[in-house]
């Protein structure tokens, strides 16, 4: 290949939105916290939830 010829995986970037705009979001997401302390005795804390209100209310 010389330098005039573009790499056989180059996608310009209107094709790379183009495909982003295609894919469809998840269902559904988990999001999680992990709290932790320099205290050794303590282990850390891990909360997770699909709702993101209720996350922030266990918090």
């Amino acid at each position: 290949m010389d330098s005039e010829t573009p790499h056989p995986d180059f996608r310009p970037e209107a094709a790379l939105r183009r495909d982003r705009a295609a894919q469809t979001p998840p269902a559904s997401l988990f999001l999680g916290v992990i709290i932790w302390s320099d205290d050794t005795e303590q282990d850390p804390t891990v909360i997770a939830d699909r709702n993101p209100v209720t996350l922030a209310r266990t918090m």
